[in-house]
Order: structure tokens, then C-alpha cells, then sequence
């Protein structure tokens, strides 16, 4: 069977090399999936062993395809390929031997939440810390931008400034590794950096995986971090028959550790690599080809390459001239309404993209009063709602007693008048005596500080999981267990007891979970409770999205990345905003980075691209200010763009305000914006001095402390620990900082 004949002469040239190293460089819309898959079926068509095929991808969704595709090409040989995500790929391979690291098999898979929580206890109860000065969320992200760096909490303590804040930072991940082994479990880091020393400590492991592996794919190998490469790398050195596939113009993710330099260096690493260059767009117009291009040439950071089509010019490019951002979502709505009458376009071909989540805010008000129906991505994943956590970490507690955090969780759920003071002395006890809180459960009568009416609630839970341990050990159908647990704890009962509309909706999600475990269970070989625990812990919302759902779709630029449209916007083009200078220590590099993150929102669109910006926009702090369009969007032809800007002239020009609020006068004027919405960035001096521990406010990233100041000046380089988003290092001339 020949698998080259719907390929193009670039793509068949890719499929058909396939001994050494290779690099295939894929720019967007170029049919990356099914080379990718052809090379497979290719290989395996030739005579290499399915199994001995590894294939990486950064997404469920993205492995499920390619799997079906290679079943299409060369039937059920395709399920013998090792096909996967980095996460799921290497938990199999800790499953395995992770014992020699000191876990066993049954380990769970702490989601960021269940993680947090752990970090926060050790902040207060371990370290006493004070949690406005070590919020969880900027310590949590430390300890994960160290694990993506391979650091173990001394090489972290070694390689950071010697303050306060870095020291007690490597305390926290010192004490959080050690409680997560204690708990038997492992966070997403665990699952790349842990093989990693399971392989550096058991060379004899890593030797069995090189001799099974002959031959290894790597998808977006553009968006690997160090611990990722260093794991393809120590993979590949046995044979060197490594194929990594990606676009250098799309890596957009440095803030998760993904470093470009893997995939620009990859030939250095490899001198005899084959290069092949997937350059045919199928997804989009010429017009929205072009407009890329423009600004993605102007990065030095690149490999070169020319995307080019056989699609029509198509429609030029629409330009949006706002006067706020309220006007902007007005004028983005009125250009869908038009799209869908002139074009008879449906809800879901549209997608409306932003830089930041916070843009979300104005057009989402904007679609609910006009009654347009929408999805978000970003928001609550069904298994993260409480009522599903909840049987997830009965469920988790099943397969894994040790798991102390879990079981905190489901001790007094339903209530059982096990009381927080209670649960402390069993921790303390747990502590102290070196064992787990499932273990101290079983012997609560011998802590002395406790009453019967403290010790009978407790050994009941005790008798009652352990009973429930025994069956799932027995393997009783992992639906039919479910069913135990829900009945024995009342976890849809106290839901429908409770009655209210808020409560039902529970209870209907609960027994959606039900559903969703019997069609698992009926589809699945493989059906295991811990099979379907690391499954759900590993779904993003990329593998859950129904790309036929009625509804317009709304997005970061970032969740955006492998999607495509027929009709996209891309909001909020101004300097500070899109691109954002001050996000980067390196503001060249992050110049460049911003650039390839408009070059990925403009490839989303397949016919009809609208680009926006406003004058004046509210920042964080519900201030308002003059803005500047993008540079980005100085840097396009004028050629392609339609001429025809939806500008400001008119903003007054109807009737009435949509938002149902007061209209100026014909005549206002921008400083009468100025003066209702003064900046307080805007009069800010650049002589502002700064000082570590000094609580500041930005624009974007919200409330943090700083942490550290390097240089002098407006030159010098500030790391603040922001709640919401971790460490930061900030250049002080672009931060805009307000001291709070």
C-alpha cells in the first residue's frame, strides 16, 4: 500500500526518510498531523515493529487522532505504537518502575489544586510563614519552574539570590516533595522530571527503553522545556533515529519553560540530521498568509522558511479602530452580525481571540446582552467541580490509601463530626510517628487526646474504606464500585436531599460521572480504576472541546494554538497589551515571542481575519488611558488591508448606547475621558525608587511583593512574587508599578 500518493512532494519526502535524525519544520495549516501519521504507517509498512515505535504529542486529543488515522492506514497495528502525551507516556513508564524511585504503582496524580493546597499547609502549619508575604501561587510556581529545569530543592537553593523570600521557597519544596512521596503521588512536573532521574540512577532501565524505542516522534517539539528535551535526548542516543516536528514561528511558551533554543539547535545537536520544510498552507487565504509572514520575518530567532498557498487571495484584512474597549466588543459584535447575515456564517465558525483573560470580561457582557451564545475556554473543567473531586478522591483513597491529602478531604464528607482540630492531632500523630493519616486512622484509640465520641466516627471510616479497598482489590467492575462508594457515603443523596437548584445540578453531575464510567468501562480494555484516575487527571480542555457546539468561541491567543476558524478576530492590539513589553527579562527575546503569538492568532483564521485596537482602554486598576495601536499592526502592508476602517468618527453617530448607558454629548472630547479616567501610570516618575519587600501593584499581573532588584535605574531588572501568577522579572522603565 502506498502511503505517499495524497502527499505533497515536501511532505512526501518527510514521510519516506525515515533512518537518522530529522527535523521537519511545519509551518501552520501544513498538514503536520498527517505526515506525522504517514511517516508511522510508512515505517511500520517497511518493516519496523510497532512497538518499537514511540510517538510523542503535547495533547490527548491530538494522540487519540493520530491513532485513529494509523488504524484507517494499517489497522489495529496502530495500537501497538507507544502513542501518547509526554505526561501519559512516561506516568506508564513510573507505573513500571517508579518502585525504584520509592513509589509504588498505584501513585496518584496530584491535579495544580490538590498541589496548592499541600504547598499552603506546609506555608502556615510546617513553616508558619505568613501568607501575604508567601502566597501559595508564586511559591507553587517556583517549585515547578524548577522541576522543568531538573533542580532538586538544594541545586534550587543553590541557584537562586540568598534572600528571604528564595530560601524559604526551597524550605517549602523541600518539605513538598517529601509529603508527596509520604502521599505516594506525584504533580504533572513529577511526571517528566522523575524519569529523568529514574534513568540517570538506573542506567539499566534507561537501556531497556532505548532498546525498545528504536525510533521516536516528538510533536511541537517547538514547546519542550529542558527536562523534556533532556528525556527525548537520553531516549534517542542508543539508535539517533529521532524525528521531532514543529514551527519555530509558533513557540509561545516560554512563561511554561519551553525554550525555542531546542528546536533551533537541534541540528547542532544532531549534525547529520535530514531537514525537510512542510511550507503548503491548506488551512488559509493568501491575504491572512501574507499578514503573518510580515511581522514573524522580522524575528532573528528563526529558522528560515516561506508559507505559501493554492487558496485564493481572499477577503483583506478588517480593521477595527475602537474608542474604548466597550466600543471595541460593540463593533466586533456588529461585524458578526454582519458576517452572519451577508455570509450565513453559524456561531461556532467564529472565534474571538485575546492576549489576556482579563479582555474576556467586556465581550462576554457584550454576547449576553445580545443574546449570542458563547464558550470560554479556561473555565471550571467538569472534574474540577467539587461534587466530582469529591467521589474522585474517595476513589483515590481506594487505590492508594497513603494519599493523606485526598483522604483530609473525604474524612468529614459527608459530615461525620470529625472536626479540623481533630483532623490536626491525627496529622500531628501522622508526623511524628513517620506514618500515613490512613495508617493513624486504624489506630486512633492509642493517640490518648482523643474522646470516644472523636475515636468512633473515625475507626468507622477506617472499617468502612478498608472494606471497600478489599473489593476494588478484588476486582469487583470499576462501575459497579462506584456505585458502592456513592450508596455507602451518600454522595448523590445528600445533593437530592438537599433539593435546591444549585444542589440538583450537582446531583446530575455526579450522575453524569456514573455514565461516563459505565461508557468507560464498556469501551475500555484496560478498564482498571487507576487507568481511569490517571486518564481523568491528564485531560485538558483542548481534549474535551466539541468543535460543532452552536456557540461563538472565545480564547487567549495562548488556548488558541493548533485550532482553526473560519472567521477569527484578534482583540486588544496595542503596545502594552499586544504585544506586552514589560512580561520579559529579555525584552528583545520577548519582542519575538509576542510576535510569534500574533503570527499563531492570525493562522487560526481560514477565510476572513478582523483585527482591533482601541484609543483608550481601563487598566487593572479601573483607570483609563491613551493607548498605541500595535506595532504589529504597523508592520502589516497597507495592501492588505480592506481600507475601509470601522473607526472611531462615528462611535456616536446611532441612536442609542447598546450597553444601555448615557450617551456624550456629539462633541466630547478625549481629555474629558482623560479627566473621568485618569492614569495613575501616567504621571508615574521614572525616579521611582523601589525597594525588596515593597508591595506593589501591575497592571496586568495584579497585587505582589517584591522580591528582589538588580541594576539601578529605569534599567534595572525587578522580580516581584505576584499572587496570581508567580515570580515575574520585570524591566522597571516598562513595568508601570503602583505602589500600594
Amino acid at each position: 500500500m502506498s502511503f505517499t500518493k495524497d502527499l505533497n512532494p515536501n511532505q512526501r519526502e518527510a514521510v519516506e526518510n525515515f533512518d537518522g535524525p530529522s527535523l521537519i519544520l511545519s509551518g501552520a495549516g501544513s498538514g503536520k498531523t498527517r505526515v506525522l501519521t504517514y511517516r508511522i504507517a510508512n515505517m511500520i509498512e517497511k518493516g519496523v515493529r510497532p512497538w518499537n515505535i514511540l510517538a510523542v504529542t503535547f495533547t490527548n486529543k491530538a494522540a487519540k487522532e493520530m491513532v485513529e488515522r494509523l488504524e484507517k492506514l494499517i489497522g489495529t497495528h496502530a495500537r501497538d505504537v507507544w502513542a501518547g502525551t509526554f505526561h501519559s507516556i512516561f506516568a506508564r513508564i513510573l507505573r513500571k518502575d517508579g518502585h525504584l524511585l520509592g513509589y509504588n504503582r498505584n501513585f496518584n496524580i496530584y491535579d495544580t489544586t490538590d498541589a496548592k493546597a499541600i504547598v499552603k499547609s506546609i506555608i502556615t502549619e510546617r513553616l508558619n510563614l505568613d501568607l501575604k508575604k508567601f502566597h501559595p501561587n508564586p511559591v507553587y510556581s517556583q517549585i515547578s519552574k524548577a522541576k522543568n529545569s531538573l533542580l532538586t530543592p538544594s541545586d534550587y537553593e543553590e541557584s537562586m539570590p540568598s534572600n528571604f523570600f528564595y530560601r524559604n521557597v526551597a524550605d517549602v519544596y523541600n518539605f513538598y516533595q517529601k509529603q508527596l512521596q509520604l502521599n505516594n503521588a506525584m504533580d504533572f512536573d513529577d511526571l517528566i522530571s522523575l524519569p529523568v532521574r529514574l534513568f540517570e540512577s538506573n542506567p539499566q532501565v534507561l537501556e531497556a527503553y532505548q532498546n525498545k524505542f528504536h525510533y521516536i516522534l516528538v510533536d511541537e517539539y517547538q514547546d519542550t522545556n529542558h527536562a523534556q528535551y533532556k528525556l527525548v535526548n537520553m531516549l534517542a542516543d542508543a539508535h539517533r533515529n529521532l524525528c521531532v516536528i514543529g514551527d519555530d514561528d509558533q513557540s509561545i511558551y516560554s512563561f511554561r519553560g519551553a525554550t525555542i533554543e531546542n528546536i533551533l539547535n537541534f541540528e547542532k545537536d544532531y549534525a547529520e540530521a535530514q531537514v525537510f520544510k512542510l511550507e503548503q498552507n491548506y488551512r488559509s487565504t493568501k491575504n491572512i498568509l501574507k499578514a503573518a509572514a510580515d511581522v514573524v520575518k522580522n524575528n532573528f530567532e528563526r529558522k528560515e522558511k516561506e508559507i505559501w498557498t493554492d487558496n485564493d487571495d481572499g477577503e483583506k484584512i478588517s480593521l477595527i479602530e475602537a474608542y474604548d474597549e466597550r466600543d471595541e466588543a460593540r463593533r466586533i459584535l456588529s461585524s458578526i452580525t454582519h458576517e452572519i447575515s451577508a455570509n450565513r456564517r453559524t456561531l461556532n465558525e467564529f472565534a474571538l481571540l485575546y492576549r489576556t483573560n482579563a479582555q474576556s470580561r467586556v465581550l462576554e457582557e457584550a454576547l449576553i446582552k445580545n443574546g449570542l451564545k458563547y464558550k470560554i475556554f479556561g473555565g471550571l473543567k467538569f472534574y474540577d467541580r467539587k461534587e466530582i473531586k469529591d467521589v474522585l478522591a474517595y476513589l483515590k483513597v481506594l487505590v492508594n490509601p497513603q494519599d493523606s491529602q485526598n483522604l483530609k478531604r473525604i474524612i468529614n464528607f459527608p459530615s461525620r463530626k470529625i472536626g479540623k482540630t481533630t483532623i490536626e492531632k491525627l496529622e500531628g500523630y501522622s508526623v511524628s510517628q513517620e506514618m500515613t493519616l490512613f495508617e493513624v486512622c486504624g489506630i486512633v484509640e492509642k493517640l490518648g487526646s482523643l474522646t470516644s465520641r472523636s475515636i468512633n466516627p473515625i475507626k468507622k471510616f477506617h472499617y468502612e474504606i478498608s472494606e471497600l479497598i478489599s473489593l476494588q482489590q478484588q476486582n469487583l467492575p470499576l462501575n459497579e464500585l462506584v456505585r458502592n462508594v456513592i450508596e455507602k457515603f451518600g454522595l448523590l443523596k445528600i445533593y437530592e436531599d438537599e433539593a435546591s437548584d444549585e444542589a440538583l445540578v450537582k446531583a446530575d453531575n455526579v450522575r453524569e460521572l456514573i455514565g461516563g464510567i459505565d461508557e468507560f468501562v464498556s469501551e475500555r480494555e484496560d478498564n482498571s480504576l487507576t487507568v481511569f484516575l490517571e486518564e481523568v487527571s491528564l485531560i485538558t480542555d483542548l481534549d474535551k472541546d466539541d468543535p460543532n457546539s452552536e456557540a461563538i468561541t472565545l480564547m487567549t491567543v495562548h488556548s488558541a494554538k493548533g485550532l482553526e476558524f473560519p472567521t477569527v478576530f484578534v482583540s486588544g492590539l496595542e503596545d502594552g497589551l499586544f504585544p506586552i513589553i514589560d512580561l520579559y527579562e529579555n525584552e528583545e527575546k520577548g519582542i519575538e515571542e509576542e510576535g510569534r503569538l500574533f503570527y499563531v492568532a492570525v493562522t487560526r483564521a481560514e477565510e476572513k481575519l478582523y483585527v482591533s485596537f482601541a484609543n483608550y482602554r481601563r487598566r487593572y486598576s479601573g483607570y483609563g488611558e491613551s493607548t498605541v495601536k500595535s506595532r504589529f499592526l504597523n508592520e502589516i502592508s497597507e495592501d492588505l488591508m480592506d481600507g475601509n476602517v470601522k473607526s472611531v468618527k462615528n462611535y456616536y453617530s446611532s441612536g442609542g448606547d447598546f450597553y444601555g448607558e448615557p450617551k456624550p454629548k456629539q462633541n466630547a472630547s478625549v481629555p474629558q475621558y482623560e479627566k473621568k479616567y485618569s492614569s495613575p501610570f501616567s504621571s508615574q516618575k521614572k525616579s521611582q525608587t523601589y525597594t525588596v519587600g515593597m508591595d506593589v501593584k501591575h497592571e496586568i499581573f495584579g497585587k505582589g511583593r517584591i522580591v528582589e532588584i538588580s541594576g539601578s535605574g529605569g534599567e534595572s531588572k525587578i522580580s516581584i512574587s505576584f499572587d496570581s501568577v508567580g515570580v515575574k522579572k520585570l524591566v522597571q522603565r516598562f513595568a508601570k508599578l503602583e505602589i500600594v
